[in-house]
């Protein structure tokens, strides 16, 4: 029998010594015993309590096993008599994630697990920890599962994905063409078949009417309006050629492109959405005012905010904008009205099938990761950002420029361009100084940014004593592509990375890399080797 693939988010050890004793040295016994001796054990019991097949995915909340009085060298056969008990118990114990006992026993719960996936990814941006891989890949098959057989729930989550303008943004940056164009034929009730073309074909108009060097960057915006807007309206007109005008009409109008068939008209929720944003990251030392703020994104990225009155629109506009001309102690006065606007709005809002997903057994304190040997490239990340000209004097020119230096640093350590997409960022963005919960658009390096990627891993195999020999992919596979573990501990980051045998090659380094600061940087991060 092939063995299952069994993934603990957390495992606590607690123990009571009869004695006085080194605790750093039991502590290190029972460490080793652990990954030695239990984890087999653990292994091996429920690949039997649980029938093997690799369409099933059974989920856990808590397992929690009293050993008694034991002795450390008894304790491995003990854990095993133990666990066996609580298996074989808990058809009476139902400790099933959700009380599910009865979905566990019939294998009904890997339905659920393509929608929690895809789910946490769009609130997050990332994969969740019991993930069988954290790939883009891996986020296309949960879709394509989906996708072949739609059931109501997955239906809402698509009615509700421009809800929140982060969701409807990962949810177009993750999907092919394709998988865009099932999602949108869900929604409909004519058929959408032409929508690939139709887009295609406006966006070729666009570049031959419209001056060719400025609409070449933005393709990929009419591209993102494009499905924002089809998603918005395709369950709210009555046929293709009506959803057809209103995605041109809106393009039109983003790109304040001015025709005698359409006019720009003011989008209020657009400004309002783009102010609050900008506010959130003014005076992060100020509790009231981060409080407020953060609670009115919330609001203003809800469906039911969009759906609200112009009237209240425009007064919520006004009151931003006065905001953003006065200073920080008039504004108190603005945040007080803010804060009566804010609980009245706040009424409106429901959670989506999006949030409902999500439940503690997803939660954890670490986050995984594929790339943790970026971490040795710091010391070049400076010249490199400059280099690339999104740095001037060790700060970012804005904020665009930091979300591209995030996606420059995948590409060091992975030139494969399919694969890139938010997911695989938690320690680029950390790296950046970008917070983990805001979302990335995907952006790629031109040829000449590549040659400049290319030639900073050639200067770091230099630098190596013992890479002479060490090629950009082999410096890739066998250092920069490691797993590892992020969270936060106290006021510093921990990056907690894999250790190889070959990684005694790192001890020569002329630069340390037990602690890293940049400049950019919101927290310092200590590295473990472990």
């Amino acid at each position: 029998m092939r063995s299952q693939r069994h993934i603990i988010n957390k495992q606590i050890i607690e123990i009571q010594l009869s004695q006085k004793g080194d605790t750093f040295a039991m502590q290190q016994k029972l460490s080793k015993l652990y990954q030695d001796q239990l984890v087999p054990v653990l292994d091996a019991q429920l690949d039997t309590y649980c029938e093997y097949d690799q369409e099933k995915h059974y989920q856990m909340d808590r397992l929690t096993i009293d050993l008694g009085k034991v002795n450390l060298e008894d304790m491995s056969k003990l854990f095993n008599e133990k666990l066996k008990e609580v298996l074989s118990g808990m058809d009476a114990g139902n400790d099933l994630h959700s009380n599910e006992l009865e979905e566990f026993k019939e294998g009904k719960l890997p339905k659920k697990t393509p929608l929690k996936a895809v789910s946490y990814y769009l609130q997050t941006g990332r994969l969740p920890w019991w993930a069988d891989q954290h790939t883009k890949s891996y986020v296309l098959e949960q879709l394509d599962q989906l996708l072949a057989h739609p059931d109501p729930t997955f239906k809402k989550l698509l009615s509700e994905l421009t809800s929140n303008s982060v969701y409807i943004d990962r949810f177009i940056g993750i999907c092919t063409s394709t998988q865009l164009e099932q999602s949108l034929q869900i929604l409909a009730n004519y058929s959408v078949k032409d929508v690939l073309k139709t887009k295609e074909e406006l966006i070729a108009k666009i570049n031959q009417t419209s001056h060719q060097n400025k609409l070449r960057s933005n393709n990929a915006k009419i591209t993102k309006t494009f499905w924002i807007t089809a998603f918005e309206q395709v369950s709210r007109v009555e046929n293709y050629q009506s959803l057809k005008e209103h995605c041109i009409q809106k393009i039109v109008a983003t790109l304040d492109i001015h025709t005698n068939n359409t006019k720009n008209t003011n989008n209020d929720v657009s400004v309002i959405r783009t102010l609050t944003t900008g506010y959130k990251k003014q005076y992060p030392t100020d509790k009231t005012w981060q409080y407020v703020f953060e609670k009115l994104s919330g609001v203003v990225n809800h469906a039911a905010f969009y759906q609200l009155s112009n009237a209240i629109h425009k007064e919520l506009r006004q009151l931003l904008e006065i905001v953003k001309g006065g200073d920080k102690t008039k504004n108190q006065a603005y945040l007080n009205r803010l804060e009566v606007v804010l609980k009245q709005l706040q009424s409106t809002t429901r959670s989506t099938v999006i949030e409902k997903q999500q439940s503690q057994f997803e939660d954890t304190d670490f986050i995984s990761i594929e790339n943790a040997g970026l971490l040795l490239l710091w010391p070049f990340l400076p010249r490199f950002f400059e280099n690339l000209g999104l740095m001037e004097d060790k700060t970012f020119i804005d904020e665009n420029a930091k979300h591209k230096a995030a996606f420059a640093l995948q590409y060091l350590c992975d030139a494969d361009e399919f694969e890139l997409f938010e997911g695989v960022l938690p320690l680029n963005k950390v790296l950046c100084g970008v917070s983990i919960e805001e979302p990335l658009n995907l952006t790629l390096l031109s040829e000449e940014e590549k040659e400049i990627a290319n030639g900073l891993l050639l200067a770091v195999i230099k630098q190596g004593p013992h890479w002479k020999n060490l090629s950009v992919e082999g410096l890739r596979a066998s250092y920069l592509c490691r797993k590892g573990s992020l969270r936060i501990q106290d006021s510093h980051w921990l990056l907690q990375v894999q250790k190889e045998t070959h990684d005694i090659t790192l001890q020569k380094l002329p630069w340390s890399c037990s602690t890293i600061k940049l400049p950019w940087m919101k927290r310092p991060m200590m590295v473990e080797w472990l």
